[in-house]
């Protein structure tokens, strides 16, 4: 059986050399985590909701909420940062396309996930309502 919970955050973020994202700007993100297994004959649950949004909270939401996300080779951005270090951000090795932060949040909670006896099915990352990246396992 496969069960979702959706998520939702604001983060900034520039992609160096792209026409219009090169500017400072965000986005109010949606995920959707999705898991499959068994359906426990005793509880009756594959895994309780709860659970899955206490972790998804903890390992993905709490970072990225009003933080700036940006590439390890975007200078301006680094010195920045590097100047303001109290202020949240997170560094990736690649421009922050969704692309690439769902590849993060995949590379955050793929394996800890299973401790709650469940496997991704598949991530969905909107960083627009008309916009989004989706990753199937």
């Amino acid at each position: 059986m496969k069960l979702a919970k959706m998520f939702e955050w604001n983060m900034g973020h520039r992609i160096v050399g792209h026409a219009h994202d090169v500017n400072l700007h965000g986005h109010r993100f949606k995920l959707r985590v999705e898991v499959r297994g068994e359906v426990c004959a005793a509880t009756g649950l594959v895994v309780d909701f709860g659970d899955i949004k206490k972790f998804v909270n903890i390992a993905i939401v709490e970072k990225l909420d009003h933080a700036f996300m940006l590439a390890k080779d975007d200078e301006i951005m680094m010195r920045f940062f590097a100047e303001n270090q109290n202020l949240k951000h997170v560094i990736v090795d690649e421009a922050p396309t969704s692309e690439v932060i769902l590849l993060w949040i995949q590379n955050k909670i793929q394996k800890p996930i299973e401790v709650f006896g469940v496997q991704l099915s598949q991530l969905t990352l909107w960083e627009s309502e008309s916009s989004s990246a989706s990753l199937d396992f």
